[in-house]
């Protein structure tokens, strides 16, 4: 059998510099950035709105750095 559970989890990745916004406004769900699986991801440096979340971050992460990032309307 082969392990797939590392193939599933996506590490050391940065999102930075950045301009998100208008996820999802039509079925009314959307996240701007979402971190859901790895460790040692970042998200940094980016405007993120009008969203209907802006920075999501899922139990699974670990080590993971959010700072320096301009939210609103979300």
């Amino acid at each position: 059998a082969t392990n797939t559970s590392s193939l599933e989890r996506a590490s050391n990745n940065i999102v930075r510099f950045n301009r998100v916004h208008d996820n999802g406004q039509v079925k009314g769900g959307g996240t701007g950035i979402l971190l859901s699986s790895g460790d040692n991801n970042v998200a940094h440096s980016n405007v993120v709105w009008n969203n209907n979340k802006g920075i999501q971050i899922q139990y699974a992460v670990t080590d993971t750095g959010v700072y320096n990032n301009t939210l609103y309307g979300n």
